[in-house]
């Protein structure tokens, strides 16, 4: 589904019986989901808009590849994918729940700022990998567990940790300062 900047909003439960995409194509036009489940992608591209997922994505039944390919700001409340790619442009994706994917594809990061808030799971070997240009910051000790971790800022970025990360399968590279603002482990 695609609209010439306008939003899409969805404020009831969606079930996924086939990949979906929606786009509010490259101009302003904001993004807002309820709650979706079901074992297919989702594909949300939002221009310069706004993406809000407001209830928890495949909680019930792990959705598919998860993939933003541009937004301003994103809202993620708890995400159940089979992996997540997201590409957002100058804003700030706000992780306010768990993030958790179960294939090698695991979590790929384009991002400027990121705030993060639950834990991060990447089982099958799945890696974390992050590249930013702003700041990225663990207001909590909730764990990173993936196969392996790559940070790297495009900018003069920094990231503020504080948790633990554990890697399953690789190395953890870190290319840009950490700050440790609360107790860590690596």
């Amino acid at each position: 589904m695609t609209t010439a900047q306008s939003a899409l909003v969805f404020a009831n439960a969606i079930t996924l019986t086939a990949s979906v995409t929606l786009s509010t194509g490259s101009g302003v036009g904001n993004i807002s989901l309820g709650t979706v489940n079901g074992n297919f992608g989702l594909q949300l591209t939002a221009g310069t808009g706004d993406i809000t997922l407001g209830s928890a994505i495949g909680s019930t039944t792990r959705i598919g590849a998860f993939v933003v390919n541009s937004c301003t700001n994103l809202i993620v409340n708890d995400l159940s994918a089979a992996s997540i790619n997201i590409t957002e442009t100058g804003g700030t994706v706000t992780f306010n729940g768990n993030l958790n994917t179960n294939t090698a594809s695991g979590i790929t990061l384009t991002v400027h700022d990121i705030v993060r808030v639950g834990s991060i799971t990447a089982t099958s070997g799945g890696p974390l990998t992050t590249v930013f240009t702003g700041t990225i910051t663990g207001s909590t000790t909730n764990p990173i567990t993936v196969g392996s971790a790559s940070t790297t800022s495009s900018g003069a970025g920094v990231v503020n940790f504080q948790g633990s990360l554990t890697t399953t399968t690789g190395g953890i590279t870190y290319n840009t300062p950490i700050t440790l603002i609360g107790p860590a482990t690596f």
